[in-house]
């Protein structure tokens, strides 16, 4: 039997379209290798919104470890990378996002030493087909297909297309399914979750989470990220929707510049005091949430002033979880016109920020310290420990072999940077 290897990079998105090959491979006899250095084929899941890098280097580094494998590039597969990737493998097959519902003819294709190609968009749902889950517990369902907003510096239209909503019906159905195969959470996810339905009207995020509430089974849902500028008008009635107990306290909203100079830049179509209003509100109807963020540094003519502006919001806001990268020029996107800041100088703003964020994460997370939180065990932690998640979301490791899926009360001892810890 032919086995293959996937490895998925980049967003929750990425990761359930990951699933569905592998539910499909394995659907049609192609078994799956726990380590490339055992597969016939090899498929690499990329992500390019943040660039080529990453999935060029981990191409490079596969072929020369397993150069008898045979490969397929899947994913946020753009016009560009294809000639690099073909460069470092001649007879990679491709398969783009749009199409993953073709992968068994891609990897039986090129496992017959015949290189394939399934590209360009369809209007596929990539709902209800097979999957086999990375994590049993948690079921990521997409609601949601591309975006409707041009940010100057991204991708996401480029590779995914315009905002493609699913259907009410078929999402709460995926949700029922995954509940149905032992699954504790639902990820509701897309490129941008606040754009739900409004490519047909008005937009429904919060009638689909009251609808998946209203589902029988003990479990939590967790929203994905949001863009500020689609989130504002539907703010008020999705603060209500996440009040509901299954529903994790967790709101990722990405500001991506302390400067409104940068921001009008960005096109981003907010401003710093508007996203800190939208932050306000959400912070106070729905306590103990915990709030991501995101920032660029080094994006296309950030002065000193700019930057310090960045700083000065993270040390405002005190987000308890911040994702900070480095401005990398997507093709094809007005930001890779602009003039470049020097790399040295995105770097050690990077570096900075990166600084000014430890304490501050440090912190936050020793406020729970010594209190009695209960969390949902939802994955397996290093050394015989458990990961489970408080009702904000936060990572807390527990000692013990609590069963995946249950409920455990436990007081916080310890905190790091990154996590809690029960012991």
């Amino acid at each position: 039997m032919a086995r293959c290897y996937l490895r998925t990079f980049g967003c929750s998105t990425n990761f359930s379209e990951g699933e569905i090959m592998q539910g499909l491979l394995a659907e049609a006899g192609i078994g799956q290798a726990d380590a490339a250095e055992t597969a016939d084929v090899i498929v690499l899941n990329i992500c390019t919104v943040k660039g080529d890098a990453v999935a060029l280097r981990e191409l490079r580094r596969l072929m020369d470890e397993h150069p008898q494998a045979r490969y397929v590039i899947a994913g946020c597969v753009t016009e560009a990378i294809i000639p690099k990737a073909r460069e470092l493998a001649p007879d990679a097959s491709f398969i783009d996002t749009h199409n993953i519902s073709h992968i068994v003819e891609v990897v039986r294709s090129s496992l017959d030493g015949s290189p394939a190609t399934a590209l360009g968009h369809t209007t596929e749902v990539k709902l209800r087909m097979p999957r086999l889950r990375r994590n049993p517990m948690v079921g990521i369902i997409p609601i949601a297909s591309g975006c409707m907003q041009g940010c100057s510096y991204c991708s996401v239209r480029l590779v995914k297309g315009g905002l493609m909503s699913y259907p009410e019906a078929t999402i709460v159905a995926e949700a029922r399914a995954a509940l149905a195969s032992g699954c504790a959470e639902l990820w509701i996810t897309s490129q941008d979750t606040a754009n739900y339905w409004t490519d047909r009207g008005e937009g429904r995020l919060p009638s689909l989470l009251r609808r998946l509430c209203r589902l029988p089974d003990d479990f939590r849902i967790r929203v994905g990220m949001m863009n500020p500028t689609t989130l504002l008008p539907i703010a008020d009635s999705l603060v209500e929707s996440m009040a509901h107990p299954k529903v994790f306290r967790f709101l990722h909203l990405p500001v991506q510049s302390g400067s409104d100079t940068v921001l009008a830049r960005m096109e981003r179509r907010y401003t710093v005091a508007g996203f800190e209003d939208l932050v306000g509100l959400f912070r106070d109807r729905l306590p103990g949430l915990t709030l991501s963020t995101d920032i660029i540094c080094g994006f296309p003519g950030e002065t000193e002033e700019d930057f310090r502006a960045s700083v000065d919001l993270v040390r405002r806001l005190r987000p308890e979880v911040l994702n900070i990268s480095r401005f990398v020029p997507r093709e094809g996107t007005q930001a890779a016109a602009m003039r470049m800041l020097p790399p040295s100088v995105a770097r050690d703003r990077t570096r900075e920020l990166t600084r000014v964020f430890g304490p501050i994460a440090l912190a936050t997370n020793r406020e729970l310290v010594g209190r009695e939180v209960t969390v949902l065990i939802d994955e397996e932690g290093k050394g015989g420990t458990r990961v489970g998640r408080t009702d904000g979301y936060r990572p807390v490791v527990v000692e013990g072999t609590h069963r995946p899926g249950s409920r455990v009360r436990v007081r916080i001892r310890r905190a790091t940077c990154h996590d809690l810890r029960a012991f």
